[in-house]
């Protein structure tokens, strides 16, 4: 397994609560007692006004949210800026739900949050209008080991803890470079 798991739009590919339950049994096994696990998570659904920003900044338009759209519908996702502007059937789920199945799995200490830009990030895209716009969330869980601990096993109590065993901080800063897709 491993100590860190990173996850990308994955829960927006079930279509149905065992499905997610499932993809989050499947990141489970990959990780290590004490691992932590990163998964950026998108309802696939945002406000009409949020969409036009989005689309303007990176290009990607998805389903304008409704009180008619529940958990597992299909929603789309349109990419605008590329050549024949692709489209893909995705899932909706609201966050709770992958939050549900993370800890149906077994994960601990599962929270969520907003996407922040980097202040100090110049480059073409306009990470801070995108993530004022976005219904993108980071989820962030840990595995813990069969006592109920989620330290990370050092190999001596002299040695420090290597940068990957601290606890991330509680937001999850976007960073990218010059000309990074970020799809939204």
């Amino acid at each position: 397994g491993f100590d860190i798991v990173l996850s990308f739009f994955l829960f927006e590919y079930c279509s149905t609560e065992k499905e997610l339950e499932q993809m989050a049994n499947n990141l489970f096994a990959a990780a290590d007692p004490g691992a932590k696990i990163a998964n950026l998570f998108f309802p696939c659904v945002n406000d009409a006004e949020s969409i036009k920003h989005i689309v303007e900044v990176v290009g990607a338009e998805c389903t304008v949210a409704s009180p008619a759209i529940k958990p597992g519908d299909r929603v789309s996702i349109t990419w605008h800026h590329m050549e024949g502007k692709p489209s893909m059937e995705v899932f909706h789920w609201p966050v709770d739900a992958g939050f549900r199945a993370l800890e149906k799995a077994g994960f601990t200490q599962i929270r969520t949050g907003r996407l922040e830009a980097n202040p100090d990030f110049r480059g073409k895209v306009d990470l801070k209008r995108f993530a004022e716009h976005t219904e993108n969330r980071w989820i962030f869980a840990v595995k813990s080991h069969a006592n109920g601990g989620v330290e990370v096993a050092r190999k001596t109590s002299e040695d420090p803890p290597a940068k990957h065993e601290m606890m991330p901080t509680d937001t999850l800063k976007t960073m990218a470079i010059d000309d990074a897709l970020v799809s939204g």
